[in-house]
């Protein structure tokens, strides 16, 4: 989990915070030995989803924090 402090100082953002953490909560489940295939191809769909949903999300942050500093 990230640390508040950290997450103030550079910036990131509750949104970023929850995804992160779900990102680390289903990679761990993705690790664990007992996962059925039918499970892991599903947690591996949610684990792409999510990288997918942070990357779009912080190049909007990022385009959006462009247009403020320009105008």
């Amino acid at each position: 989990m990230l640390d508040k402090e950290l997450c103030a100082i550079f910036g990131i953002d509750a949104f970023t915070q929850y995804i992160m953490k779900e990102l680390d909560y289903v990679e761990d489940q993705l690790h664990e030995q007992n996962v059925s295939p039918v499970r892991y191809i599903e947690l591996k769909a949610r684990y792409e989803a999510l990288k997918e949903v942070r990357n779009v999300y912080c190049d909007l942050k990022k385009k959006n924090s462009e247009k403020t500093s320009v105008n």
